[in-house]
């Protein structure tokens, strides 16, 4: 944020350089009434400008790439302890029979697969800085079922249904299961007595249908909104749904919102994505 701001100022003052420099240069010489005069004068006042610009901006430069090149490698560098972690506790599992023992080695288990989340969301935020995303041809059902088993678990009592046929969309295809994710990710977090979600797809409009408690009119005008957190009370920093707007904006892929106190139901249209190329 800083070197943002830096960076207009040194702008705006290089701006208000070059403006008084050229008036007063033609006030001195008289000059206003010759364009070759002038011509050469804007060019001295343009190369003045890249030149003074380069020099300011050079250390912000060096500064962003610095940063870049130190979290690349320290991402690097955190794959491979998580890995070691993960390979050791699959081998003292094997040896495991004490049920307490079993339960911690699960919980460092979930702590490594949370790890691996993380480690996943830096590399595609980093692939997105740098604009080396890669867009394939994926069937929609294949990355449903891929998302749909972080929330398979034995503890959860909530039904999820499905019902979308071979379509073929071209996608960022991680981008696109994160997006995912979070909207059904959002609905177990601020349904406590959920039960059921629906997903389905008819016309382009994939559809993400919970039965909780539903959105109210104030929270509904601000659910995109970046760090808003409707719910005072739940996990997390309130960034879910502005990572699903973002994402949404960028691929055309219009949101609609249906809400009642009998539950939420989330409507993409997909016309913009869907493929029949294989």
């Amino acid at each position: 944020m800083r070197n943002k701001k830096n960076f207009f100022i040194i702008h705006f003052l290089m701006i208000i350089f070059v403006l008084l420099f050229n008036n007063t240069v033609v006030f001195m010489l008289h000059i206003e009434h010759n364009p070759v005069y002038l011509l050469l004068l804007t060019l001295l006042s343009f190369v003045m400008y890249i030149y003074v610009n380069y020099s300011l901006l050079d250390d912000i430069f060096k500064i962003d790439k610095n940063l870049q090149d130190k979290l690349e490698k320290t991402m690097h560098e955190i794959n491979t302890p998580v890995s070691t972690i993960e390979l050791n506790t699959n081998m003292i599992e094997k040896n495991i029979t004490n049920d307490k023992d079993k339960q911690r080695l699960k919980r460092i288990h979930k702590s490594c697969d949370n790890l691996k989340k993380l480690y996943k969301d830096m590399e595609y935020f980093i692939s997105k800085e740098t604009q080396n995303i890669n867009f394939e041809v994926c069937l929609l059902k294949d990355i449903i079922d891929d998302v749909l088993i972080d929330f398979d678990s034995d503890d959860s009592k909530v039904i999820i249904r499905k019902s979308v046929d071979d379509t073929k969309i071209y996608v960022d295809k991680y981008g696109f299961s994160t997006m995912l994710s979070n909207l059904i990710g959002n609905a177990f977090k601020h349904n406590i007595n959920l039960t059921k979600i629906d997903i389905t797809l008819k016309n382009n409009i994939l559809s993400i249908k919970d039965d909780g408690i539903g959105i109210s009119e104030y929270n509904l005008q601000n659910i995109f909104t970046k760090y808003y957190q409707g719910d005072t009370n739940s996990d997390g920093f309130g960034l879910g749904l502005s990572i699903v707007k973002e994402f949404c904006d960028k691929n055309l892929i219009k949101i609609n919102i249906q809400t009642s106190s009998s539950g939420t139901i989330f409507n993409l249209n997909l016309s913009s994505v869907i493929t029949k190329n294989i």
